[in-house]
């Protein structure tokens, strides 16, 4: 089974420089130093003019949630590809894919960025799945939960990059 979900957020500013932050190599960067060397990641642009970021994160058995740590042994890896087409006029579109090792888990998304009123909005739509009997729609909310949390921390971190470049 797979729980679905839909994630969208806000900004004052048009697509065009909305989608500037969510493909700016340097905020990225900014987002694996906040990790404090927790988190791997690889970006490029891509010839289309869209742009790639992979990264992945080790996740400490001692920190996992009580009932992932009845289904893992030991530690898990967290893998997560966002793609990005290039900007089309006032909208871009892309995909998140994710998963773990150590846990039969998959997340597969999609973005949509558009104009909304005076600024723009960003939707993330897509469903995780976790292919354990039992517990996995329990651990696939929780993903659903991380995922959320996830679009609201980097939707703030792209606002207070553009607030940055405005002063």
């Amino acid at each position: 089974m797979s729980r679905k979900f839909e994630f969208s957020e806000s900004f004052d500013v048009a697509p065009d420089v909305a989608y500037e932050a969510m493909t700016d190599h340097d905020l990225w960067s900014k987002r694996v130093d906040d990790t404090k060397g927790r988190v791997d990641m690889e970006f490029a642009t891509l010839p289309d003019g869209g742009f790639t970021v992979s990264m992945s994160e080790g996740v400490g058995a001692q920190v996992l949630p009580g009932i992932v740590k009845k289904v893992v042994r030991g530690d898990l890896k967290i893998v997560r590809t966002d793609t990005w087409g290039p900007l089309q006029g006032d909208r871009a579109s892309g995909t998140l894919k994710g998963g773990s090792t150590g846990l039969p888990s998959k997340v597969d998304a999609t973005f949509t960025l558009e104009p909304s009123g005076s600024g723009s909005k960003l939707t993330l739509k897509g469903k995780a799945e976790v292919k354990i009997p039992l517990v996995g729609g329990k651990i696939e909310s929780m993903v659903t939960d991380m995922i959320g949390k996830l679009v609201r921390s980097e939707s703030k971190q792209a606002r207070e990059w553009l607030a940055e470049r405005q002063t």
